[in-house]
Order: structure tokens, then C-alpha cells, then sequence
């Protein structure tokens, strides 16, 4: 009897894991998708907006729907910039939430999110025994690739906020300076 309860016990634990990985990953995708769609939608605008502001001829009374559209899309990239940026904070804290929800359930004989998952996450060189027999092989990130996700989107997407800024600057620079 008491033997059944255990196994049940363990398929539970597995079947609630794997649902959690699959979570973990979905939002995972979530999050990659959203920040392409986000790298794309903010090169088109700055790329309209500052070719606009290059072509922008104030001397030849350009007229003022060429200051509209030019101030427009700067102010819609930095908005949006803005609000992808905290939309990422969030699929952060979920990712941290998740992993957190996996590594409690998670056995300590497994290793896939603790013990040698985590080192390996850490940066720490792990073994493995991928052949029966054979040597273990040694497993490391490289030290550029540890932070990439929790470092390099948000410092893209702060960029974005800071050339939308710079570009707000200069046209306004450039309409007071010259009206």
C-alpha cells in the first residue's frame, strides 16, 4: 500500500515537472518571439525616422506634416521601446518564477535544473557521462554567453530608448534653431 502512495507520489512529481518545463519553455518562446518582433518594428521606425530627419530640410519650408511624421515616429518608437522594455522585466521575472517553481519540485538525483544544471548555468565546468564506459566530457558556458538574455535584451532595448531620445533632440534642435 504504502509502496503504491510512493509511486504515485513520483509520477505526480514528474508529471507536474514536465507540465513546468513545458511552461518554462513556452514562455521562453514568448519572450524570444516578442523581442524579434521588437528588434524588427524598432529598425523599420528608426530607420524611417532618422532617414527622414537626414532628408528633413527646414531651409526649404518643408511642411509640417514632414515635422509631424518625423516627430510622430519617434515618439512611437520610443513609446513602444518603453513598453517592450518593461514587457521583457516581466517575462524575466516569470522566467526566474518558473525556474524557481521547477527547482523545488525537482529531485536532487536528477540534475537537470539543480546540482550540475545549476552549476553548469553558473559557469561552472560540469561532467557528464554521455557513453557508457567512455570518459566523462567536460561542459562549460563561456563566460560571453553566460549573461546574454538577462544583459544583452535590455541593453538593446535601453539603446533604442537612448537613440529615440537623441533623435527627439535633434529634431527639436533643428526646428528651434532654424524657425
Amino acid at each position: 500500500m504504502e509502496e503504491n502512495k510512493e509511486k504515485e507520489n513520483e509520477e505526480t512529481i514528474k508529471f507536474i515537472y514536465t507540465s513546468l518545463i513545458n511552461i518554462y519553455q513556452h514562455d521562453g518562446k514568448e519572450a524570444w518571439n516578442t523581442f524579434c518582433a521588437f528588434l524588427l518594428a524598432q529598425s523599420i521606425i528608426f530607420a524611417f525616422a532618422s532617414k527622414s530627419l537626414i532628408d528633413f530640410n527646414i531651409n526649404q519650408n518643408d511642411s509640417s506634416i514632414v515635422k509631424v511624421v518625423i516627430l510622430g515616429s519617434s515618439i512611437l518608437g520610443l513609446l513602444t521601446s518603453i513598453l517592450l522594455y518593461l514587457i521583457h522585466g516581466r517575462f524575466s521575472k516569470y522566467n526566474e518564477f518558473r525556474i524557481g517553481q521547477i527547482k523545488e519540485i525537482e529531485l536532487d538525483s536528477w540534475n537537470i535544473m539543480k546540482g550540475k544544471g545549476e552549476k553548469f548555468s553558473k559557469g561552472e565546468t560540469v561532467e557528464l557521462k554521455i557513453n557508457n564506459g567512455e570518459k566523462p566530457k567536460e561542459f562549460k558556458i563561456p563566460c560571453l554567453y553566460q549573461k546574454r538574455a538577462k544583459f544583452l535584451v535590455p541593453l538593446i532595448m535601453k539603446l533604442f530608448i537612448l537613440a529615440y531620445i537623441i533623435l527627439i533632440i535633434l529634431f527639436l534642435c533643428r526646428i528651434i534653431c532654424f524657425c
